[in-house]
């Protein structure tokens, strides 16, 4: 469990590009910061950031439509002001 004021990052890469509808998971609000995309729209990340008090459980993002392969990476950063 985090602490008060904590930044989670959430980065999803998708193949091909797929747009991210939500970002759901440890009882935060998530945000979609930025989104990139390579030439051809061959491959597509998209970084997601949420803060406060998480509870337990696991983060999970809903695609618009179902991509070849993905990947959800998530980090947790304290004492951030």
């Amino acid at each position: 469990m985090g602490v008060n004021g904590d930044l989670y990052l959430a980065a999803i890469s998708t193949r091909p590009t797929r747009t991210v509808n939500t970002v759901t998971g440890l009882g935060l609000t998530w945000t979609r910061v930025s989104t990139q995309c390579g030439g051809r729209n061959l491959t597509g990340v998209e970084l997601w950031w949420a803060q406060g008090t998480a509870t337990t459980g696991t983060v999970g993002a809903t695609l618009a439509s179902a991509p070849t392969s993905a990947v959800i990476a998530v980090t947790r950063y304290s004492g951030v002001a």
